[in-house]
């Protein structure tokens, strides 16, 4: 998945070269996104008990 957030920045570029710098982060955000879903994806595999969150959705 090398170089996605590079694409997802090139497709902003695109849409808007002054775009929103929260917009920038939210897009960029969803690559974090995959990666906590893979990675719990890969624990439960070892049998290892997981759950993927996000910033806002942990308990602390």
């Amino acid at each position: 998945m090398a170089g996605e957030t590079n694409r997802l920045l090139e497709l902003a570029r695109e849409i808007d070269p002054e775009a929103d710098a929260r917009e920038t982060d939210v897009l960029v955000s969803t690559g974090e996104q995959v990666t906590i879903a893979l990675l719990t994806m890969a624990l439960h595999k070892l049998k290892v008990p997981a759950r993927s969150f996000t910033g806002g959705r942990s308990e602390y």
